[in-house]
């Protein structure tokens, strides 16, 4: 039992990422450090390989400049990326957006919200709820609302990070997954 104590203080501190796969090792009683190198060699990659949707780009292109002639920020709208990703929805959303007086709110132009995020939290937790990955309620609602803008197959791909074996793994795939869709 000392041993175990042992290795799973030496868990503490890492990170997701590295303590997810430390806790597995001490719970496979081989305790060796993870360092970042052998952690990173299992790593995942998720790429955009889907062309893109002319029409959401085009409406993306109308929204960004209507946004630029109302003085905002447009270095994070990325059409070209968008169009990729998201729902051909999207398009009647940007142009929506870019009908509104500058400074109006534009909730209304959203699509709704899903279940998504909360059935993939709740997943998430209920796979690796040992680790305590659950999302908050407040990354529920923002998973819910991202969800209706992204593609099936998009989607897709975040839930088949819950079938992999190890919790790390999961993270790791997850963590890969939102850092490829929401740079």
């Amino acid at each position: 039992m000392s041993y175990l104590d042992e290795c799973f203080g030496q868990c503490y501190g890492m990170g997701p990422e590295f303590a997810y796969q430390c806790v597995s090792v001490c719970n496979n009683y081989q305790c060796t450090p993870c360092t970042v190198n052998e952690c990173d060699e299992h790593g995942y990659k998720f790429e955009i390989v889907a062309p893109p949707d002319p029409k959401v780009s085009d409406a993306c292109g109308r929204y960004e400049a209507k946004a630029a002639q109302c003085g905002a920020d447009t270095s994070r709208i990325i059409c070209d990326r968008f169009s990729r990703l998201e729902r051909p929805e999207a398009a009647a959303a940007y142009d929506c957006y870019a009908s509104l007086p500058c400074g109006s709110e534009g909730s209304s132009c959203e699509p709704p919200a899903t279940d998504w995020g909360t059935n993939f939290c709740l997943a998430l937790n209920a796979t690796c709820g040992f680790f305590d990955m659950g999302c908050t309620v407040e990354q529920m609602a923002e998973l819910d609302l991202a969800a209706a803008w992204l593609k099936d197959d998009v989607r897709a791909e975040a839930m088949r990070c819950l079938e992999e074996p190890l919790c790390s793994d999961v993270s790791r795939c997850t963590t890969a997954w939102f850092e490829t869709v929401f740079p």
